[in-house]
């Protein structure tokens, strides 16, 4: 079970099962998120007005693993559509995540030795 605790320095997630019982102790009975029929109950307005963004709660060295990225100042890449055969694309995909980044990398180097006209 999850809880919410306000803190000095914010909200708070409090897992009972990895919290030991002077921890939980300290932060008092929480009011549970779990409804009678065992649904996630509405949030009310005060849950609400508790909440805060992550980069006020978060300590900076979670912010810095999360590695939260600004918006692209320049686009570097240009979206297109093109044709492949099924085969070329099926080899590609199964080779897994970033595989269009792989295709990419397979055509810069081709046209290290190819001229494209």
């Amino acid at each position: 079970m999850f809880w919410l605790a306000e803190t000095e320095i914010g909200i708070q997630i409090i897992n009972f099962r990895k919290a030991n019982m002077r921890e939980a102790n300290r932060h008092g009975k929480p009011q549970t998120l779990i409804d009678a029929d065992g649904e996630v109950r509405e949030l009310t307005a005060e849950d609400m007005a508790k909440f805060r963004p992550a980069a006020e709660v978060l300590p900076l060295s979670l912010r810095k693993k999360l590695g939260v990225r600004g918006p692209q100042k320049a686009p570097v890449k240009e979206r297109i559509t093109i044709r492949l055969s099924r085969e070329v694309v099926e080899q590609f995909r199964e080779s897994g995540e970033g595989w269009q980044t792989r295709v990419d990398a397979a055509l810069r180097e081709w046209l290290k030795s190819h001229s494209p006209t």
